[in-house]
């Protein structure tokens, strides 16, 4: 079909569009090369090649977005993903949970479609979704997320915290949303889970607002799509989720999103997978990058990195620049969690010429641990296939 039938994913899709569009205007800085924070390419012949025309490529993809307002032909839909693959083989930081979870919504419709696909592909959006819910309460079930993130909720949203022996109750959070992606798994149960859901993009929409943390906006035009889709996908419908499509591509599609959805994440849990592309969100489990400057050479960098200062607690003295509050700060989103991410945004400070010893870089999981503690200098910037411990 040149146009995609008129039912409840063709309007998903038109929602999941405006809200890309909402997030690319809401991180703009994130979109271009002319920034001071430091493009992280997949590769550098990526940088040389695509730097020159990434503007363009700006335009192609906003561009697309737009035209997939009003019309949903499958080459404007490969056309944008062509364009999105290549603005992050530039810089991986723009390869947001966001971003990625649009990729993958959009992804089947680059195919060509024939009339009884529509039900294969509503399926397939639905089993995001359902990994979505699952894998990001799965990744919070682990003690960081009870010490911090659950705590800066209680704090930030209820002015207060609980004693040791009641944080046990955080786990009720993780709990409810690996219980939504059971609930929208099964059709007699689904729109509980629907309910349930809704309820959950509130509670965080609420929590990022100025009555809680007062902070990453950009996520809101995707937890707004959320909400559309998880009613558009599951409230009215009664398909079963356990069926197979019957051409040959489809399935092998069918199949290749299961790993990807499914079986790629838990290789998370051993650090072999990108926390963002298994869904770990807000889980506690990330990594953070500081970079620590005695106060003398900090004053040789002319206030360049002044509005990033942070306070860490358990270090004193000199300079402490977080590499989240330059990222926020500038490209507003977060940095992308990984050690390779750090390591270019090391190589950016090292270019600097601070004597060795003068500056030490710090990888560390919030609140500050010693077991979760990495430090390195310009002289040892570690493998890009080194590995969080």
């Amino acid at each position: 079909m040149k146009n995609f039938e008129r039912q409840p994913t063709d309007l998903f899709t038109r929602v999941v569009a405006f809200s890309f569009l909402l997030g690319i205007g809401l991180s703009f800085k994130l979109w271009v090369s002319d920034r001071q924070f430091p493009l992280v390419p997949a590769h550098s012949i990526f940088l040389s090649v695509l730097q020159p025309i990434d503007g363009f490529l700006l335009i192609v993809l906003i561009g697309s977005l737009v035209a997939l307002l009003f019309t949903k032909k499958q080459w404007i839909v490969a056309l944008m993903l062509a364009s999105l693959l290549l603005l992050v083989a530039e810089d991986q930081m723009r390869l947001q949970p966001w971003v990625y979870l649009y990729f993958l919504i959009f992804l089947p419709f680059a195919f060509p479609q024939q009339p009884g696909d529509a039900t294969f592909v509503s399926r397939y959006l639905q089993w995001i979704f359902v990994a979505c819910y699952f894998w990001s309460g799965l990744h919070k079930i682990n003690p960081n997320f009870i010490d911090k993130t659950f705590q800066d909720v209680l704090r930030h949203l209820f002015s207060m915290s609980l004693p040791e022996r009641y944080r046990i109750f955080g786990y009720v959070i993780p709990s409810v949303e690996i219980g939504i992606a059971f609930l929208l798994v099964f059709v007699k149960t689904r729109r509980a889970g629907v309910v349930v859901a809704l309820g959950t993009h509130l509670f965080i929409l609420w929590y990022l607002s100025p009555l809680g943390i007062d902070q990453n906006y950009v996520v809101y035009p995707w937890n707004v799509a959320m909400m559309a889709g998880v009613v558009l996908l599951f409230w009215r419908n009664e398909e079963t989720l356990f069926a197979f499509p019957k051409g040959k591509v489809w399935r092998a599609f069918q199949l290749s999103s299961l790993v990807l959805l499914f079986v790629l994440p838990l290789l998370n849990l051993a650090g072999r997978w990108d926390h963002y592309l298994s869904f770990s969100l807000y889980a506690g489990k990330t990594h953070h990058l500081f970079i620590a400057i005695e106060e003398t050479e900090a004053k040789k960098l002319n206030g360049r990195y002044d509005n990033y200062v942070v306070a860490l607690p358990g270090v004193a003295g000199g300079r402490i620049i977080g590499a989240d509050a330059w990222s926020m700060n500038e490209l507003h989103v977060p940095v992308y969690p990984e050690t390779r991410i750090f390591n270019s945004i090391a190589r950016q400070f090292c270019r600097h010429e601070i004597p060795e010893g003068k500056m030490v870089f710090m990888e560390c999981q919030l609140p500050l641990s010693q077991n979760a503690l990495q430090t390195f200098g310009c002289d040892l910037i570690r493998h890009p296939n080194y590995t969080n411990p």
